[in-house]
């Protein structure tokens, strides 16, 4: 008995989406700074930032694209242009563009604070991914960041470190100014910056030390987001009271003193951290890059 089975391929388009040349994963539930899913902090009705992201078809069947949108609570401070081109050929690639406009200060796009999470989607005729998402956000505050022209030594108070003082050692004889007495929280790990002259901070009260901030030239502070990995926890040890960031948004941390797993490199637009081990055990209180 001879039985012939015919296979019939049909073809089918592909959807792949890309941002800043690195593949976003459909349904991807964190905002890496490497994919540009994440706008960092602007001036809110000062500043604005746009991403690009491209849509490839990886497919052999043209793609067709629709409804591009953002989640509807963020309409105001999120908006999404949708390609020219709406028909994608195989093997070919558009792009579109989101721009982040933050008409007051917040958190805008994370787990907590606002309205949760924020997501860019549109919908496609790839069978297996009829709509695809990925996660956006912002944080947004009042003031601008700090004047880093003249020579000046910034710091937590050592008084319980609620208050943020400044030496300023372009004035001769330096003077000594208080930015802020009302932060409600203790902050270590403290640095400026250099993208966008923010310094930010890791809490130091117990419970919430996992908890990343930004503060602008006046002292006032926005929650940023909840860092991961690394060994961060919101029950471990305190970092050191200084930070210091290099000019790829990675704050740098010490804690646990005396160790060789003391470092913590924290990318401030993701949130994300990882451990630097070090050849010999520190004892350090703070880091200058």
């Amino acid at each position: 008995l001879l039985v012939m089975v015919a296979v019939i391929s049909v073809a089918q388009p592909e959807v792949t989406v890309k941002g800043k040349g690195h593949e976003i994963l459909d349904g991807a539930a964190t905002w890496p700074d490497s994919t540009g899913q994440s706008f960092g902090v602007l001036q809110a009705n000062v500043d604005a930032v746009t991403k690009t992201y491209w849509i490839h078809n990886t497919g052999d069947a043209p793609l067709t694209l629709s409804n591009f949108r953002v989640t509807a609570a963020y309409n105001t401070v999120f908006n999404i242009t949708a390609p020219t081109n709406l028909v994608v050929p195989a093997g070919d690639s558009v792009s579109f563009d989101v721009e982040f406009s933050p008409i007051s200060a917040g958190t805008y796009g994370r787990t907590t604070g606002g309205s949760g999470v924020c997501v860019a989607a549109f919908d496609t005729d790839d069978a297996n991914e009829p709509t695809y998402d990925f996660r956006i956000s912002g944080v947004a505050l009042t003031d601008d960041g700090f004047d880093c022209s003249t020579g000046r030594l910034v710091f937590s108070h050592l008084g319980g470190g609620t208050d943020l003082k400044e030496w300023n050692y372009g004035n001769q004889p330096p003077t000594l100014t208080t930015i802020s007495n009302a932060w409600t929280g203790n902050h270590d790990g403290m640095g400026i910056n250099p993208n966008d002259n923010y310094i930010y901070a890791m809490r130091y009260n117990t419970g919430k030390r996992n908890q990343l901030w930004v503060f602008s030239r006046t002292g006032l502070g926005s929650f940023v987001g909840y860092v991961s990995g690394g060994g961060i926890t919101n029950n471990m040890g305190q970092h050191a009271s200084a930070g210091a960031m290099d000019n790829n948004n990675n704050l740098y941390a010490f804690y646990n003193a005396d160790a060789t797993s003391s470092l913590r490199k924290i990318n401030v637009r993701s949130q994300l951290a990882e451990s630097i081990t070090l050849s010999d055990p520190v004892h350090i209180r703070g880091a200058i890059y």
